[in-house]
């Protein structure tokens, strides 16, 4: 377990000795003011859990002090005055001396850190940031005390050389209980478990009233797993976890819905029993989801509704008949049609393959193996005869996973939506592990000032920029935004679009990865063209070649052709 740490140690002007010692001889370089003998009574805003000796009682965390525990006080500078040492584990009373107060009313912070040892022996500044590291976990619900942050700002009111204090200590941090459930009946006896996701964080910084400063993406590892995996969380909107572990030499995985973990709450299924996750044996290459996409980037209203976009584009796979979201958003595969011949998974579609009526899988014509709609025509119909105006992939995604698809769950831009997204927020060209794409800022398009503050962010300084508009002419320029990971995308909390390429009638397979893609609208277009009729589909076309017209517009495409689906979740 890597225990929260107090950042920028000074120990050349230390301030507290060992941890045994809490007197005035603890202070090498004490601040100006009084030593104050205190007396204080501290208490937990426990909210759904609690602290210290930890156990579980009507469903939740309760709490109860230990004889180890200690709290750091400092001034409102983050300056160090002393600690104070537990005197009566049951009433939650503490005693030391503090160095550096005045006569009247101080100011103070109060923390905690979890176990006794979390705290240094010497250390002279709280600093303007703390820092915790929960990327290794022992996933015990003795072990959740180690990474235990708690807070409080208060005030000691000093009279001659004593003071006492009253105050509640709050945690920044959150807690779960998992219980990993096997299909096929596996079960773990000291595996190691990684815990993945969108929007989860392994690493934050504290500012000095406890809130939480910077957040860092990344996995968490459970050690030596039962299965029964209680883990502390750093607290985010829109989490959905993936956890994933090897057996005997296969491998599993299982992902939760997306949900949002809240500080100083405790989110499990009951008394005793953590939230199960089902886990199913993964197939090499088989990128199937059975469980609904994480989400990525900011709120998008959309008229009375909110969304966010899936974080990673749609496919199909041909063998199991499932939809999926991948799990990057610079994944794909650039595979239209499908066959005995064909790979299982494939990421081009022509408009409207979904089956809108019943979410069936998409179905294609023999005549050249593009797919199509699957249900109401036929195999010789011809495609100029499909009047359909709408078919919107969300409804077969979310059908599969028996979410309220006639309340527009999952959805695919219409339009107009696609407009007014690509209309409203920062619209850069970039690239993402060597990926070219359209990165969708989360900020308004005219803000740029705002927009390398997100960037910087990602570690990204670059200050010439300014937001692409729909039907520009000038070559879009894919040098100015580069990021190594999609780690830095999700620090972002920025949309990513791939040049995934495309397929088209006059091909015989997939073309342009990387060069030119094409996103799918809802919307389709039915109309006469003179003696003929025409029915097209609606599309964002992204281009990395100047073809002597607009490389980033929304028009009318051949619903043959075979181009990307993004989907946007409600969330209201």
């Amino acid at each position: 377990m890597n225990h929260c740490l107090i950042k920028n140690f000074l120990a050349a002007a230390a301030m507290l000795s060992a941890l045994t010692s809490c007197n005035n001889d603890a202070l090498d370089t004490p601040p100006s003011g009084k030593i104050v003998k205190v007396t204080a009574k501290a208490s937990v805003d426990h909210g759904d859990d609690s602290r210290s000796a930890l156990s579980e009682k009507n469903g939740s965390i309760a709490f109860a002090w230990s004889s180890d525990d200690r709290l750091l006080v400092t001034d409102e500078s983050g300056t160090a005055l002393g600690i104070l040492d537990i005197d009566n584990a049951q009433s939650g009373t503490f005693s030391g001396t503090l160095t550096g107060l005045n006569e009247g009313r101080n100011d103070i912070n109060i923390y905690h850190f979890g176990t006794s040892d979390a705290l240094p022996a010497s250390v002279a500044d709280a600093s303007s940031l703390l820092s915790l590291d929960i990327s290794s976990q022992e996933g015990k619900l003795t072990s959740l005390r180690n990474t235990d942050m708690m807070f409080a700002s208060t005030s000691a009111n000093v009279t001659g050389s004593e003071a006492t204090i009253s105050f509640t200590v709050t945690r920044s941090t959150g807690f779960a209980h998992y219980k990993l459930n096997f299909t096929d009946g596996t079960t773990l006896s000291g595996n190691r478990v990684t815990v993945s996701g969108t929007n989860l964080y392994n690493r934050c910084t504290f500012n000095l009233d406890g809130s939480i400063a910077d957040k860092t993406s990344g996995d968490i590892t459970v050690e030596n797993s039962d299965g029964d995996i209680y883990l502390t969380i750093i607290p985010e909107r829109d989490m959905a976890l993936t956890f994933t572990v090897t057996v005997d030499g296969n491998s599993y995985s299982g992902t939760l819905p997306s949900r949002t973990y809240n500080a100083n709450r405790f989110f499990r299924k009951a008394q005793g029993e953590g939230v199960e996750v089902t886990m199913n044996a993964v197939k090499e290459n088989d990128n199937t989801s059975s469980t609904e996409a994480t989400l990525i980037g900011p709120e998008i209203t959309l008229g009375d509704n909110k969304y966010r976009f899936t974080g990673g584009n749609l496919f199909f796979n041909t063998k199991t008949r499932q939809w999926g979201v991948f799990g990057s958003q610079t994944e794909y595969v650039t595979k239209r049609g499908w066959n005995e011949d064909t790979p299982e998974i494939i990421d081009l579609f022509g408009w409207g393959a979904t089956g809108i009526d019943n979410a069936r899988q998409p179905q294609y014509w023999n005549a050249d193996k593009t797919l199509y709609p699957s249900t109401q025509e036929t195999e010789n119909q011809n495609i100029n005869e499909i009047k359909a105006t709408q078919y919107d992939w969300g409804t077969a995604y979310g059908r599969q996973l028996s979410v309220d698809v006639d309340d527009g769950t999952y959805v695919t831009p219409t339009k107009d939506e696609w407009n007014t997204i690509l209309s409203t927020f920062f619209i850069h060209p970039g690239t993402v592990n060597g990926i070219k794409g359209l990165l969708i800022l989360p900020c308004d398009n005219s803000d740029a000032t705002k927009a390398n503050e997100i960037l910087s962010t990602a570690g990204i300084s670059q200050e010439d920029i300014s937001s692409i508009k729909l039907g520009q002419t000038d070559a879009l320029d894919y040098t100015k935004i580069v990021l190594d990971s999609n780690d830095q995308l999700t620090a972002m909390n920025s949309v990513f679009l791939p040049l995934a390429g495309y397929s088209s009638p006059s091909l015989n397979g997939e073309k342009n990865s990387g060069i030119t893609v094409y996103y799918w609208a809802s919307s389709g277009s039915y109309r006469a063209a003179g003696s003929n009729k025409v029915a097209n589909g609606f599309s964002v076309r992204i281009a990395n070649e100047n073809l002597g017209s607009s490389d980033f517009n929304i028009s009318e495409w051949a619903r043959n052709y075979g181009n990307c689906v993004r989907l946007l979740k409600k969330v209201n």
